[in-house]
């Protein structure tokens, strides 16, 4: 499965495909490959042994004749337009041997070993030892460091996604066959710089890897031959001169980390054999109705999903755990394989937290968006000045999120409409009116900072629903909407209806300031997980009102008036 997506994510992007089979299992290999074979420019060499990575890859190349060569492992899966990032970043500056793309895991989080130091001694020996957690420059790998769009120079970058000239290529004799897996990357990094070309990362062509899948099931030989590489890798580049003197004991760390490591996959897997990775998904054929749904689990998601239906869309449904979710629609990891196997969709809904998604973009991109709309609060602003740093910090990552969700959809060219939220309600899931309810029930009170009198504009989530697929078919390209509910209420008289709709009788009880004070004197003092919420008792008197004018123009959004649940009333 895993070759079957790197195939089809390359397949139509490039001049030339070679995959290489080194002796792999016939009948799933064959039944891949099959499907590709009539395509231009793919050719499969078949290997009569597995002769290792480096002589896979050098044989690989004895097949192709492109002047730059990309190796790619069959784990990974290509955004659109990594070759040409690639190709134009080695076309622009001559000096450069070597170019990486930046690995993303199936999170689209940044992946280790992606872009790396070249490993001294001292770098070995913190990494070995675990030391690079407490002082993590110390490492070579680098991915722990912040790194811009611009390219950056490294001492090496990973073979999983790697770009080289073929005249460096020859000029260093191809990978070192001495190498069966691990540290031959490194090894012809190392090697290009020694003969001054120059190596480097760059972090605007992605591509996700499934790192270990390939591996599954084999990990003690594949730790076995990491160890081998590590020591031939020092032997070749480190173990000259003064530094001769360290071998001895770069060979007793080595051989002590392998038997650690065989020590805790025998401990881990308590003598059993892992099992082969499921695959996280079924392909299927995107279809013209389809909209893509991330946060689908969420409780907005409960009600934009039979809505979307109803209306004419096809929802494809992402989640970070789709199992067990109903069977009705179509659940979905919100993974670099789930999205690729859902096929291409170019509409979208985000009901995730806003501050999550910029992270998430690329999944987007491996899916073909064209329209977005994403779900943010109007937090970003009635938590800007709060006496709360957490809520101060809340605010400035909404406001963030909201600005890299709009540059990029401006360098994509991608239509994004942002809606702002109210405090949004359901009764059964949200975080506001419900959780009021709760702690009324429980409490038989609500503790109140009279008089109480800031305006509310509680908002239903089924409205937020129908604003979201109004959106979806407004002609605009960027456009960001605030969204209320359609009647304006004291927080006191809000509160009171809550009361009445869980069958209590209303009954506040008055937090003086003087407490809150204290209670702020005292949270300044504690962990931040630990400070009391008083930036809540503060806002019950400040008018969080916002005008949704513009949406019900565009929109044609008619918001509800406040509706507490009936269902909460006692039997």
């Amino acid at each position: 499965m895993a070759l079957e997506n790197c195939l089809a994510s390359v397949i139509d992007k490039v001049a030339e495909v070679v995959v290489v089979d080194n002796h792999s299992e016939p009948e799933n290999f064959e039944s891949v490959v099959s499907r590709f074979e009539m395509c231009v420019g793919f050719r499969v060499v078949r290997l009569q042994k597995n002769t290792g990575f480096s002589a896979g890859c050098n044989a690989g190349v004895a097949s192709s004749s492109g002047d730059y060569l990309l190796f790619l492992n069959p784990d990974c899966i290509c955004l659109p337009d990594l070759f040409e990032k690639l190709g134009e970043f080695l076309e622009h500056y001559p000096r450069v041997g070597i170019v990486g793309g930046m690995l993303l895991g199936e999170d689209s989080k940044e992946q280790g070993g992606g872009r790396r130091a070249e490993p001294t001694i001292w770098r070995a020996f913190t990494r070995a030892s675990g030391l690079w957690r407490l002082w993590r420059r110390s490492d070579f790998h680098l991915e722990y460091q912040k790194i811009s769009e611009e390219p950056v120079e490294v001492d090496a970058v990973s073979g999983a996604c790697l770009m080289i000239r073929r005249e460096v290529f020859k000029e260093i004799g191809g990978f070192d066959e001495g190498y069966f897996l691990h540290c031959e990357d490194l090894d012809l990094c190392v090697s290009a710089k020694r003969r001054g070309w120059l190596v480097f990362s760059c972090p605007a062509a992605r591509v996700f890897h499934s790192k270990g899948v390939c591996g599954t099931g084999k990990s003690l030989f594949v730790e076995w031959h990491k160890h081998k590489g590590m020591l031939r890798f020092f032997q070749k580049h480190i173990g000259h001169g003064p530094r001769a003197f360290f071998k001895p004991i770069i060979h007793a760390g080595v051989w002590i980390r392998f038997a650690a490591v065989c020590a805790r996959e025998k401990i881990c897997s308590n003598g059993q054999e892992h099992a082969p990775m499921e695959p996280a998904y079924c392909p299927r054929r995107a279809g013209v109705s389809d909209i893509g749904v991330v946060g689908a689990s969420s409780f907005l998601g409960g009600h934009l999903l039979p809505l979307a239906r109803s209306d004419g869309w096809n929802p494809v449904t992402f989640s970070r755990n789709p199992k067990g979710k109903s069977p009705e629609f179509d659940w979905r990891p919100f993974s670099a394989s789930g999205v690729f196997g859902a096929g291409r969709i170019p509409v979208w809904i985000a009901l995730c937290p806003i501050t999550a998604l910029p992270q998430a973009l690329p999944l987007l991109e491996l899916a073909g968006v064209e329209r977005l709309v994403a779900v943010s609060s109007t937090s970003r602003f009635t938590k800007k000045n709060s006496r709360d740093p957490r809520e101060r910090i809340v605010a400035s990552n909404l406001e963030k999120a909201e600005e890299a969700l709009k540059n990029w959809a401006v360098q994509k060219g991608v239509s994004l409409v942002v809606l702002r939220t109210t405090l949004t309600y359901d009764g059964k899931g949200d975080a506001n009116i419900a959780t009021m309810a709760r702690f009324i029930r429980k409490f038989q009170c609500l503790p109140v900072l009279f008089p109480a009198n800031g305006l509310r504009q509680p908002l239903h989530a089924q409205d937020v629903a129908k604003a979201c697929l109004s959106a979806l078919r407004l002609g605009k390209s960027q456009a960001v909407y605030d969204l209320s509910g359609g009647e304006t209420l004291a927080y006191l008289e809000m509160a009171g209806r809550v009361f009445d709709s869980v069958g209590i009788a209303p009954r506040f009880i008055k937090i003086p300031r003087t407490f809150l004070r204290a209670l702020d004197c005292i949270g300044n003092v504690l962990p931040r997980g630990l400070r009391p919420p008083t930036g809540i008792f503060e806002r019950m008197n400040a008018d969080l009102v916002f005008d949704h004018g513009p949406a019900v123009h565009d929109l044609k959004f008619n918001p509800r008036n406040f509706e507490p649940p009936s269902a909460w009333k006692r039997q």
